[in-house]
């Protein structure tokens, strides 16, 4: 007896007798390549394209320019380059050409904002809208981005608040870290010294 017919026989075992097996097909489709981040995130590559599966690397957390930065990095690992050079493009300056809505996240409101921790994020930004006398509940969506003040909601945002670009290196550093299996601060530190460097030029 084959491995194969093997396999079937403990599986017709496992099921009871009315169950049709004919009824079950197994099958494999084939990809270019994938990259496992952890259990739940992985990205996968076919035909030229790229699908992202995860809540790491995809939702309300991510904001366009980490996007943007993930897809990049992952289309250079899957043809085996240097990550670093992915990291050099992404400096200070690159960032600063973005748009400011490429920077927005967003959070849902699963309870009414004074059920929130005061020391929270959600109650952070709830309170921002409150003093401006905006009425938010559970429910309700709020976009933010995080400035050199701290997360400020996009309906508050002036043209004086400043998008704090080390926040976002740091979240393109983390997501690298577990992109590429590289200790976090190893890959922070690059970005750091870009930053520093940048300030220079």
């Amino acid at each position: 007896m084959s491995k194969t017919e093997d396999i079937l026989k403990t599986i017709s075992n496992l099921f009871p007798s009315c169950f049709k097996l004919d009824v079950l097909s197994l099958s494999t489709e084939h990809y270019d390549g994938m990259i496992s981040i952890d259990e739940k995130c992985y990205i996968l590559f076919k035909n030229g394209k790229m699908t992202k599966h995860g809540s790491g690397i995809l939702g309300r957390h991510i904001p366009h320019v980490i996007d943007d930065f993930v897809s990049e990095l992952a289309f250079a690992l899957l043809h085996k380059e240097d990550p670093c050079t992915i990291y050099r493009k992404w400096d200070k300056k690159r960032l600063q050409q973005y748009p400011q809505k490429a920077f927005v996240s967003y959070v849902n409101l699963s309870k009414q904002p004074d059920m929130y921790n005061d020391t929270g994020q959600y109650a952070n930004l709830c309170g921002q809208l409150s003093r401006a006398h905006i009425e938010v509940n559970r429910g309700d969506k709020i976009n933010f981005v995080k400035t050199v003040n701290g997360y400020r909601p996009t309906i508050l945002l002036k043209t004086t608040d400043q998008i704090d670009f080390c926040y976002y290196e740091t979240r393109m550093a983390d997501v690298a870290s577990r992109m590429t299996q590289t200790p976090f601060k190893q890959i922070r530190e690059f970005f750091d010294a870009q930053i520093k460097l940048g300030d220079f030029l």
